[in-house]
């Protein structure tokens, strides 16, 4: 997964290179470490709320990091995380959040979720893992 300046228009990740950025961020190595953007006091948040997502943030140990947590399904909002006890929103809840990094769960949804940020008026550093 390439940055955003790396690319126009967002982030772009192929289906073999998610493995790769999980083991990137967990060494620290990828762009997107978690721990600099929420030193830095930037929002993070992850788009999607299944077992990838709570995998993601107990495994790596980032639940701290995530600003917010939010889902495209309604019979999710308003419930919580597994593990993290992070409250699911629904996406229109982003403006609020502000988040100046997204993090996909599922990488074949890029392009919606980038359309919904921008109908929303947002423009964060997109990536998938």
């Amino acid at each position: 997964v390439a940055p955003r300046d790396a690319m126009d228009g967002g982030t772009v990740a192929a289906a073999g290179e998610a493995e790769h950025v999980a083991v990137d961020v967990v060494l620290g190595a990828h762009p997107l470490a978690l721990h600099g953007p929420t030193e830095r006091g930037e929002a993070i948040a992850l788009w999607g709320s299944g077992s990838k997502a709570v995998s993601f943030m107990t495994t790596l140990d980032f639940d701290d990091e995530i600003s917010a947590v939010v889902d495209v399904n309604p019979h999710r909002h308003g419930k919580f995380m597994p593990g993290t006890g992070h409250e699911i929103l629904p996406p229109s809840e982003l403006i609020h959040v502000q988040p100046e990094i997204v993090i996909a769960m599922n990488a074949i949804y890029l392009d919606e979720i980038r359309d919904d940020l921008r109908a929303m008026g947002l423009d964060p550093e997109l990536t998938a893992v």
